[in-house]
């Protein structure tokens, strides 16, 4: 057996990849069907394919459950259209405007009239221009001006959440208030966009977010603002995400249960092309014994 090998996050934590995992399929491996392979050509070519699309959508058993997206920024803008296109209901909150950094190098397609026009409304015009009968409630609020209870209201009315931001303080924030309500899955990006991880929670089957980034406080978050990011570098990680929260509507039932390994809860992406293509690993991250979030016997 291949011995595992580390891999240092951005908070300097160290966790084990299993290479194992990452092994092409043999002849004798069990391979399963997939009714997403052919959304992605579907969704990122912009084409409004209605007999395909409800095919798919029936396939996946996705209509009507309820998404909670916090941010509508570059990764929000993707893991949206893909959630929105397998038929869930997205209630998106963001408390920013479009501005035109936000339309350079592919990270968003908002057009170029939506400058100084509120993300969610900018957002949800274009899903619904795509998606007519899509169910869309956009939310211009920060969560930084919610109290605790507005939180976890809007936690408990949903059946996944997506967070798509990165502020340290309220990640943090969220993840306690929201770890014991519903599975949540966040995606992130490290510096200059060369690594991403998409880290997932589970009320009680997995560690909460700040043990998974392995961080004490949100000092040890770095908000990475000033760095530019291109489209191509967003959309494998918001598509990664949407994967992930879609996984998470059905971890239990339907044809999505067997995308991911229910033990692991972090997806590592090298998010730059190697001579092995783009690199993914499948993380278990540890739970901290005296974490206030996640650890019961605290």
């Amino acid at each position: 057996m291949t011995q595992p090998q580390k891999i240092r996050l951005a908070s300097g934590r160290y966790l084990i990849k299993d290479p194992d995992r990452e092994r092409p399929a043999s002849a004798n491996s069990k391979v399963f069907s997939n009714p997403l392979a052919r959304l992605d050509s579907v969704a990122a070519n912009h084409r409004n394919d209605e007999p395909i699309r409800h095919a798919l959508v029936e396939q996946a058993g996705l209509t009507g459950m309820k998404v909670l997206q916090i941010g509508a920024g570059a990764v929000g803008w993707w893991t949206g259209l893909q959630l929105v296109a397998m038929g869930c209901s997205l209630t998106e909150l963001d408390h920013d405007t479009v501005q035109k950094e936000n339309l350079e190098a592919g990270r968003t397609f908002y057009p170029p009239d939506s400058i100084g026009t509120p993300k969610v409304l900018a957002h949800r015009k274009y899903l619904l221009q795509m998606y007519p009968h899509a169910h869309i409630t956009p939310l211009r609020k920060n969560t930084a001006d919610l109290s605790d209870g507005e939180i976890a209201a809007l936690v408990e009315s949903s059946d996944v959440v997506v967070g798509a931001f990165d502020e340290g303080r309220q990640l943090l924030r969220f993840d306690s208030l929201a770890y014991w309500l519903k599975p949540v899955a966040y995606a992130f990006f490290h510096r200059q966009a060369r690594q991403a991880s998409v880290i997932w929670t589970r009320p009680g089957n997995s560690p909460c977010l700040r043990c998974s980034l392995g961080v004490e406080s949100e000092d040890d978050i770095e908000t990475l603002h000033r760095e530019s990011i291109m489209g191509i570098d967003v959309q494998p990680v918001a598509n990664m995400c949407a994967r992930v929260a879609m996984w998470l509507l059905s971890a239990s039932t339907g044809p999505l249960q067997e995308l991911f390994d229910p033990e692991k809860n972090i997806i590592f992406m090298e998010n730059r092309p190697s001579e092995t293509g783009l690199a993914v690993h499948f993380l278990q991250a540890d739970r901290n014994p005296t974490c206030e979030v996640c650890n019961t016997s605290f």
